[in-house]
């Protein structure tokens, strides 16, 4: 398997010289939570490599690389570019070798049935947020175009009634990004119209979405809540840019606005950022785009306290809560938070309060009473986004940190330590 061997050479635990304001600048990697779609998309051709630039060096794309080793489908990987073969998918398993790493293993699971028929997928991982993450959806979707879906011993279990699958009509009760996914690469090889509602419109599913097309897929609605799909029968290799990890570029923001910091950072798409941007702005961040997708930010003397929610797109994504928790404590005041995603992704919050922050949990809000000088503790990360909002909060605080949980940030951060490196962090691996 083509794995990246740096991630595997780096312990799970950094320290942090905190108090340093950053300065310099940055570029951001293409985007997890795009290109993990696009890698199973591309398992579906049959005809013409499919060749996906800008892929980030991170843990789960290591995962559905061996995914794709064990339906046997061919690719090669060349730094962050990922071609992959139009051989079909051979294999309907997936093990729980892989599948458990990460949570859109579970969107192999419209590909497979769609392509042979019958699947048996490992349940899938992910980090563990918002209480338990089932995969009710994806099943709902799957039946709705003739898929019988049982789970048993860990597995999910899922054998068409015929080939090509038949259409049908799928109404989501909530947007759902994965389930939506495989829903989309079931019902795009079926026979006749699928009708999806109640979609999400991020700009990873538009990513995607527009993706298939060009790979001949017939798709309309992408950019609205409704997606209606006409099955073709077969779909064909292309050259797709994965767009830059607004999630990433959130946090590097946020951690100069924490350290009070001057810098550039490249690759940011002005348009889907346009809450969170308007956030900062408020709070007395200076920021200015350049060259279209350069962002500035310009050193803040004093940040004010604010509200604000997390959710679907055009929100600010509820990935970045964590982060805007962690940003609240520099602004001297109280601020809210409110995720309408996740009920209870508080992760951060007890590891927050180990530094001196006020922190405090009010049903699906965040209260932070801001402006407290910080105090460098040992502090453990326990997902993703949590570990992030924990390493921009240290950098803040007075003192040396250490962090566990990294682990978690190789998931979705191919080199997110050595670009606040670049911007003059004193942080390092253990």
């Amino acid at each position: 398997m083509d794995i990246n061997l740096e991630n595997l050479l780096k312990t799970n635990k950094i320290r942090i010289d905190g108090g340093i304001q950053l300065e310099g600048e940055v570029s951001v990697d293409g985007s997890k939570n795009a290109v993990l779609p696009m890698i199973a998309a591309a398992c579906l051709t049959k005809e013409g490599q499919t060749t996906l630039e800008n892929v980030p060096a991170i843990s789960d794309v290591d995962a559905m690389i061996g995914i794709m080793d064990e339906i046997g489908v061919k690719y090669q990987r060349d730094g962050t570019t990922l071609r992959i073969e139009g051989n079909g998918i051979a294999a309907g398993y997936v093990s729980n070798l892989f599948a458990p790493k990460l949570r859109q293993s579970i969107v192999f699971l419209g590909a497979l049935v769609t392509s042979l028929g019958e699947a048996k997928i490992a349940l899938p991982g992910g980090d563990k947020i918002g209480g338990n993450r089932p995969i009710d959806f994806h099943i709902q979707a799957l039946k709705a175009l003739g898929v019988e879906v049982k789970q048993t011993d860990g597995f999910v279990h899922a054998k068409a009634k015929r080939l090509p699958l038949k259409g049908g009509h799928i109404i989501f009760p909530n947007p759902s990004i994965g389930a939506t996914v495989t829903a989309v690469l079931a019902a795009v090889l079926a026979d006749g119209e699928t009708i999806i509602e109640n979609t999400p419109i991020e700009p990873e599913i538009l990513g995607f979405l527009n993706m298939l097309k060009r790979m001949g897929a017939k798709i309309q609605g992408d950019g609205t809540s409704t997606i209606i799909i006409n099955g073709v029968r077969e779909l064909k290799g292309v050259t797709a840019q994965t767009i830059p990890d607004r999630i990433e570029a959130g946090t590097l923001l946020i951690a100069l606005g924490l350290t009070g910091g001057t810098g550039t950072i490249k690759g940011v798409i002005p348009i889907h950022h346009e809450k969170l941007l308007t956030l900062c702005r408020n709070i007395g961040m200076k920021i200015s785009f350049y060259n279209q997708n350069c962002l500035r930010l310009e050193k803040s003397d004093r940040l004010l306290p604010f509200q604000t929610i997390t959710g679907p797109f055009p929100d600010i994504p509820s990935d970045l809560q964590p982060l805007i928790t962690s940003l609240a404590t520099k602004c001297k005041g109280i601020s809210m938070i409110t995720d309408v995603v996740y009920n209870d992704r508080f992760n951060h919050v007890s590891e927050l309060k180990k530094l001196g922050a006020e922190v405090h949990i009010d049903g699906r809000s965040i209260q932070v009473l801001g402006g407290k000088t910080l105090k460098a503790n040992t502090l453990y990360g326990k997902d993703l986004r949590a570990t992030t909002s924990l390493i921009c909060a240290a950098l803040n605080a007075q003192g040396t940190s250490f962090i566990h949980g990294m682990e978690h940030v190789h998931r979705g951060h191919g080199g997110l330590l050595e670009k606040l490196q670049k911007l003059g962090a004193q942080v390092s691996y253990i």
